[in-house]
């Protein structure tokens, strides 16, 4: 991890670097060489305003995006304003602090398998935690527990014996390997089975694999 290093020295031109990383060694020693030409900001330290603010502008982002998707290849088209403002101020409730559900909330609100943006939408919005959102917990619940619902929806009891066996055989085998497969090996395991691909590419914006 040189660069920092090399771009510090540099005098022709002014380059800034983004870095996010966990405290690792590795970043720790990186960063002595330049010490005193960058800034340090720990994310459980940061502001709670600052981090509704940029979970705010990302989500709006991302939202927009799926608005003018949408619109552009349905009759049914959404509202100039979607999603509006008082629903994107509940999503930066629900999502502070964890970016990983407005991530996750935008992948499961385009995921037009599931049903309209809209729809999707009212399901993050109207799900909530035992514990109402207020642990981390409850974080992880209300991120996770709307997608891996949502893949049950319209499907008959045998449908949704299938789905559930074919999620915890894919889920269940990267999460309990100490090194996760990839995706790759992963369809070599399943391969003979004449399922995997199709069933992740359906599913790849609710759950990343």
């Amino acid at each position: 991890m040189t660069a920092p290093h090399e771009l510090a020295e540099t005098s022709f031109c002014r380059i800034k670097v983004f870095i996010t990383s966990r405290p690792d060694t590795a970043v720790h020693f990186a960063r002595r060489p330049i010490l005193g030409s960058y800034r340090e900001f720990i994310l459980h330290e940061v502001s709670k305003d600052i981090i509704d603010h940029d979970i705010g502008v990302f989500l709006d982002y991302e939202l927009s995006n799926i608005r003018e998707n949408w619109n552009a290849e349905h009759d049914a088209t959404l509202d100039a304003d979607w999603p509006g403002a008082e629903r994107l101020q509940t999503l930066i409730q629900k999502a502070t602090p964890l970016f990983i559900f407005a991530a996750t909330a935008c992948r499961f609100v385009q995921d037009s398998l599931l049903g309209s943006p809209e729809t999707q939408l009212m399901r993050i919005i109207e799900h909530q935690s035992v514990n109402g959102g207020t642990t981390i917990n409850d974080k992880l619940e209300e991120t996770y527990l709307p997608v891996l619902e949502g893949l049950l929806i319209k499907r008959s009891k045998s449908e949704q014996a299938v789905i559930l066996a074919r999620f915890g055989e894919i889920v269940g085998t990267t999460i309990l390997l100490e090194r996760p497969l990839s995706a790759e090996a992963l369809v070599l395991v399943f391969l003979s089975q004449g399922w995997f691909e199709p069933w992740v590419t359906k599913r790849s914006k609710s759950i990343y694999i």
